[in-house]
Formats: structure tokens, sequence, C-alpha cells
């Protein structure tokens, strides 16, 4: 049962609905494919459009500004070198906790990454116990770089159970896969045991945030076109279920299914794209930020664990901002070994040479 706090929130919720909105965990499919015949539709046509004169006149801005961004990042405020590199070493342990949840509770539910990816017998049992021991190894940091190959080749075997369409849509879990697989699990992880050769690639590092941008922003995009401005009848099913999400009539505007669902998938386009420009980073996932807090309180739990490696690769992209040399070497030190020390201490040394 949704809380009676949805009917408040529900308005304020929709105002910038579309990134938040995933129909198919909430609603079956079943029988109403992506519209492939819809791509160039005038209401398709007319939402891509859209999207890209935003983008250009965010890219005109961005010129003008200087390519600098809106909003201060970390050493803007105050952070130094050495505390930004303390902050942004604890990244793969939240990137990899957010991760290892949505993976767990996928395995034990026979699911692939999210609800709507069901698995058949005995599917389930085998890909169920590979999500897990993905999941274990992430959350303790063990030999990471092989979960993150492991995680990969659990993507590319969705690919044959279901089809690109739906596995693109989790993008998000390549680009996760290709942060750690980089960057390591970071200082606060088991593979510390192991010396350099499961640290951070150093020669690749300056990919590792930029690659789970784009598998962030591919996700946006990709759904945007599969959930909403290629597949109507599916949105308009979602809605009949959950009417409350199109808060237009609530402000006295006739508009019907439709003109709603070319409007949230518009703002899922654009949102997406700005995603991968790397333009004003921090300022679009501050926007990004509201839907997908307010959302928790109208979908509960469902909602919470399928969106939390989102939530992980927001704040990094919050932090990061659009990168830079500094960035990278704050990096690039928070991601280096703690400084060995041997064990006994002095102690045991005199010990020895008494």
């Amino acid at each position: 049962m949704r809380p009676p706090l949805s009917h408040a929130l529900a308005p304020t919720l929709a105002l910038v609905p579309a990134p938040s909105l995933h129909e198919r965990w909430f609603v079956s499919d079943e029988g109403l494919p992506t519209r492939w015949d819809q791509l160039f539709a005038g209401p398709t046509l007319a939402a891509v459009g859209t999207a890209v004169v935003v983008l250009g006149v965010v890219w005109l801005l961005w010129l003008l500004r200087g390519r600098r961004p809106i909003l201060p990042g970390p050493m803007d405020l105050g952070a130094s070198p050495e505390r930004l590199a303390l902050l942004l070493g604890w990244v793969p342990l939240l990137l990899a906790v957010h991760t290892a949840v949505p993976l767990f509770v996928s395995g034990v539910n026979g699911q692939l990454f999210t609800p709507n990816l069901g698995l058949a017998q005995p599917a389930d049992a085998f890909v169920g116990l590979l999500e897990i021991g993905i999941g274990l190894l992430l959350f303790y940091g063990a030999f990471s770089r092989y979960a993150a190959l492991a995680l990969a080749g659990t993507w590319l075997l969705g690919l044959f159970l279901f089809g690109p369409v739906r596995l693109i849509e989790q993008t998000i879990f390549l680009g996760i896969a290709a942060f750690f697989f980089i960057a390591g699990r970071g200082p606060i992880a088991v593979d510390r045991v192991f010396g350099p050769w499961a640290g951070a690639r150093e020669r690749l590092l300056g990919l590792a945030v930029p690659l789970l941008r784009a598998g962030t922003g591919i996700s946006l995009v990709w759904l945007a076109f599969t959930e909403k401005l290629l597949n109507l009848p599916l949105a308009a099913r979602f809605l009949r279920e959950y009417p409350d999400v199109n808060f237009l009539p609530a402000l006295g505007i006739d508009a019907g299914t439709e003109a709603f669902v070319g409007m949230a998938g518009t703002v899922e386009l654009t949102v997406g794209l700005l995603v991968l420009s790397g333009m004003f980073t921090r300022a679009v996932i501050v926007f990004l930020w509201l839907p997908f807090n307010l959302s928790l309180a109208y979908f509960g739990w469902r909602e919470l664990v399928g969106h939390l490696p989102i939530y992980a690769a927001m704040a990094i992209l919050l932090l990061w901002g659009q990168g830079g040399p500094r960035m990278l070497e704050a990096l690039r030190a928070g991601l280096l070994p703690m400084a060995e020390k041997p064990v006994g201490g002095r102690g045991e040394a005199a010990h020895r040479s008494s």
C-alpha cells in the first residue's frame, strides 16, 4: 500500500519526474514491446529536438563561463589536497556498498540487476549465485578487479538472456565495472593485503570516473526511449496504476497521458545527455537528486534498493565535477596503499637484538 503522504508528494515529485521512474519495476510490460517504428514520429523528434536545443544552450553557457562550473567543488570550498585525497579514497567503498546491496537482493530474488529482469529456473540459481558472489567480493574489497570483470561478464550474459534493449538500460553496471577494474577498491579493502597488483591502474586512472559517468548517462538516455518516448502504452499502464504521478491535472492543466509522457521522456533524455556531456556536472546532479529522493516516499523499498548504484554514481560525480588535474592527483593519492608498518614494531626488534 502506498503511504498517505504520496498524494502530497506526487505533484512535487512530478515537477522533474522522468529520471526517477522505472515503469517496468512496478508494472508488467507484457505485450508492450518498444515501438522502434515511432523513432522518427513527430513526438519523438520533438523530444529529441528539445533535448538538443537545451544541450546547445548549455554548451554556449559552458563556453561563455570559460568551462568553469556553476557550483563549487571541495577545493573551492576550502578542502586541502590532503583532505580531498582522503575523501576520494573512500569513493570505491561507497560505490561498492551501493552496488553490493542490489546485487544481494537481485540474487536472492532470482533477478538480474533489477526487478523487471526476472530469471527462470535454472538460470536464476546460477546467476543469483554469481550476483551474490560479486557483491561479496566488492563489499569486502577482495579480488575487486576480478569482481569487476565478472560484473561486466554478467551484463554480457544478460544480453543473451534478455536481449540488448533491456541490458542497455543497465549500462550503469558496465560503468561501475570499468571503475573498479581501473581504480580498484581503494585503501579500505582486503585487496591491500595482496600488494600493488590489486591497486589502481595509474595510467588509466583518469578514465575511471568518466566511464562511470558514461554508463550512468547512457542508462538515462536509453530509458527515456524504451520506457517513455517509444513505449507510450507502457507509460499509460504505469499511470493507470499510479495516477498521482501525473501532476498536471492537480495544477489545472488539461493535458492527456501522451503529453505528460512526452514531457517526462524529454526531461530524462535531456538530463541523460547532460550527464554524458560532462558540462556543469554538479548542477545536473543536484537537479537529479530531487526526483530520485522524493520518489522514495511514493514507491518504497524497491525504488530505494534499485537506485542505490545511481545514488553512489551521483555522489561521486558531485565530488568529481568536471575532473581536472587537481582532482585526478587527489584521487591517485587517495587510492595509494596506506603506509605499511613492521609487525611487532620496535619492541619486537629490541627483543630480537637482546
